[in-house]
């Protein structure tokens, strides 16, 4: 009895093994293409339910939805002409969710499509939280590269971020940032740069889609280097960086840079959507928005993926530990950006503002984070710069009336990171705020477009406060977060090159 048991266990723990991957400098990658599916910008297939075909694919509520209504037929979505197979290494991203129908039908993520014979290569998953990757030849003959396999890595009833990353001579698969397979590399012809998703039988979402170009060559990437664990100081702001294929670099930098890599870039992403008070409306954008905004900081601006700590639908325990996870893990030449997007309130009575978690009361405000527990937090923080962006109703009850103390007037970046900061910036005053949030909108867009190498949080608040504020019905505001420890510095967000 207890060989069949272990038998029957044995497949879940096939991917307990991580295979070993290069990994990519964020320097090297050029994004081709990104679709959060807003709206349809890239004519991407939509039609309603027909008989002869018995599919459906539209793009609502930021998200592109491929139904199938019976489970024989095949529903697919493929795009034409990106430009990834130019590149010698490359990155696409997705996040898709399996919406039910057909457990045994699988839900595939397509590249390197073959528009004039039909071959693909594909990987996905299915109801039943099996994984499988295959090649589909000319002749439309399928090979499975990796049968049908069950793994705990695939989430239920959620979204999955599958990932292909091609470097050298290999692809390696990822599920949800887990590396579990890789197989060789056959160079693709530049009519095989079509990607997409199909599934027989399956309803399927898909939240995000990023095509990313890398490059590998020393020569294009040498600045990026001063960055790795292997650089160190030296007199006259010279950096020595050992590097197995490029030797040893002496490379000049200026001060500001040398004083950026000396901590790391933190972030605490927190978004609320769901509500368990029902007179608390649930919302539709925050998730989408803060998966925008991360998606940005780690491609542009020096996050890294493990030093970002996110809160989906937190608690107040949730998003109280999250920060103590900050407080934990930083220290003194650390950056720390705290974002927030969801339900706010102020009581005018206590005159306070408060962060409303997912297990909030419209009344009862035992489970609401005041203004004063998050400045006690923030002042807790080691790191010598904290941002908080705080997207909610109410948002500007933070601030103390001391706007008239900051000027817009730009110092040296020098200057500012210099001395310890402590400011935030809100999208409104004491307003109510719309769920469709035109502030994390003019955010992204910002960030995205953002060509200076050092953006203070004074310039992304003049880039972004007189836009808002003539599209929208509140003002953004931007202050210091009283009795924190703020000495006059600023949060710089640091983007090589000027470039995206």
């Amino acid at each position: 009895m207890r060989l069949i048991i272990l038998l029957t266990i044995f497949p879940s723990i096939l991917f307990a093994q991580e295979i070993n991957y290069p990994k990519i400098d964020p320097h090297q990658k050029v994004v081709l293409f990104e679709d959060h599916f807003d709206q349809n910008n890239f004519n991407w297939d939509e039609h309603e339910y027909l008989q002869y075909d018995a599919t459906e694919q539209k793009i609502a509520n930021n998200q592109y939805r491929l139904k199938s209504h019976d489970k024989t037929t095949e529903t697919y979505a493929i795009l034409r002409n990106f430009d990834f197979p130019k590149y010698d290494n490359f990155e696409i991203i997705t996040s898709m969710k399996y919406e039910g129908l057909n457990d045994k039908g699988g839900n595939m993520f397509v590249w390197g499509y073959n528009y004039k014979k039909g071959s693909e290569y594909s990987f996905g998953f299915n109801g039943r939280g099996e994984i499988c990757v295959r090649y589909t030849d000319k002749r439309k003959k399928e090979q499975f590269l990796m049968p049908w396999t069950f793994t705990d890595k695939v989430k239920q009833d959620d979204f999955n971020e599958l990932k292909v990353l091609k470097m050298e001579n290999w692809y390696y698969l990822f599920i949800n940032g887990f590396c579990f397979f890789k197989f060789p590399y056959k160079e693709l012809l530049p009519y095989e740069d079509a990607i997409g998703w199909e599934g027989k039988g399956t309803d399927m979402s898909i939240d995000y889609f990023i095509v990313t170009g890398i490059n590998s060559s020393i020569d294009e990437y040498t600045e990026s280097l001063i960055h790795s664990t292997s650089a160190f100081d030296t007199p006259n702001n010279e950096v020595v960086v050992t590097n197995k294929s490029a030797g040893i670099l002496k490379l000049k930098i200026d001060s500001v840079e040398n004083e950026l890599i000396k901590g790391e870039y933190y972030a605490l992403l927190i978004a609320n959507e769901k509500y368990e008070d029902k007179d608390w409306a649930n919302l539709k954008h925050p998730i989408n928005d803060t998966k925008k905004l991360k998606s940005i900081l780690t491609r542009k601006y020096q996050f890294k993926e493990e030093n970002i700590v996110y809160v989906e639908n937190g608690t107040r325990t949730d998003i109280l530990k999250g920060f103590n996870e900050i407080i934990k893990r930083t220290h003194e030449h650390d950056k720390v950006l705290i974002y927030y997007s969801g339900h706010g309130i102020y009581d005018y009575r206590a005159e306070e503002g408060f962060w409303i978690p997912s297990n909030g009361g419209s009344v009862d405000d035992t489970e609401w984070i005041a203004n004063s527990s998050l400045t006690r937090k923030i002042k807790s923080i080691s790191a010598n710069h904290v941002f908080l962006i705080s997207d909610s109703c109410f948002g500007g009850s933070i601030f103390k009336l001391s706007r008239g103390k900051l000027t817009s007037i730009e110092k040296s970046v020098k200057k500012y990171i210099e001395k310890k900061s402590r400011k935030g910036m809100t999208s409104g005053a004491l307003d109510t705020v719309p769920d469709k949030s035109v502030f994390a909108n003019y955010l992204y867009e910002y960030l995205k477009n953002n060509t200076k190498k050092y953006l203070t949080t004074t310039s992304l608040f003049n880039g972004i406060s007189e836009i808002v504020a003539l599209n929208s019905e509140n003002i953004p505001q931007y202050s210091v977060l009283q009795n924190t420890g703020d000495e006059g510095g600023q949060f710089v967000f640091y983007n090589v090159g000027g470039l995206d």
